[in-house]
């Protein structure tokens, strides 16, 4: 009786040591590095060599984006736009650097604005029948848990209101005034992020 008692103790306890072990190797492994770079959105320079090919005509602030893994650093989403109030291309400007993204980019990938141990942190994408003139649907994916390469996803709806304007909205067509990033930790370390409408 007591050994078989005993024998599926030791398995239990095993089994808890396992999966321990196994959690801190996924926690290891996307962990930062000494050499690692923390959460931070992208600065490529990019901007430079876009801006001296697409003439920059008008600049519409779209949505603000807080930073809380940047110690609340303020990040803009700001559109390009033509003569006529077309999207030409996609600012992520804070007080620190920018990045600037074309309409093709937006089209045809997935535009990476923020990064977390060299991952892909924060992505976001047209989605099918997104239009220049009257704008359409977007995908932001973010980073919910590095150790599983987890990703959540918010459906945005970026729209032209009459000739001179453009708001972004969620599904439910709530107006979108600020997005905030919040980080998500585990033992004390930086696994992902939230996104948070407000």
């Amino acid at each position: 009786m007591c050994l078989s008692f005993c024998s599926k103790l030791t398995l239990m306890s095993f089994f808890r040591s396992y999966v321990l072990v196994f959690l801190l190797v996924a926690v290891a492994n996307f962990a930062p590095s000494s050499n690692a770079a923390e959460f931070a959105f992208v600065d490529d320079g990019t901007v430079l060599f876009s801006l001296s090919e697409e003439k920059l005509l008008q600049e519409y602030p779209l949505v603000s984006i807080v930073s809380e893994p940047e110690n609340n650093l303020v990040h803009n989403l700001i559109l390009n736009l033509d003569d006529n109030w077309d999207l030409t291309g996609l600012f992520r400007r804070s007080v620190e650097n920018q990045d600037y993204f074309t309409y093709e980019d937006l089209m045809i990938k997935n535009i990476v604005l923020a990064r977390n141990s060299g991952r892909d942190a924060i992505l976001l994408s047209a989605k099918k029948g997104f239009d220049r003139a009257l704008g359409g649907n977007l995908d932001l994916s973010y980073l919910y848990n590095g150790a599983t390469k987890n990703y959540h996803h918010l459906n945005l709806k970026l729209e032209r209101l009459g000739a001179t304007a453009w708001g972004i909205f969620t599904d439910d067509h709530r107006p979108i005034h600020s997005l905030t990033i919040k980080p998500r930790y585990f033992l004390g370390m930086l696994i992902g992020v939230e996104v948070q409408i407000n």
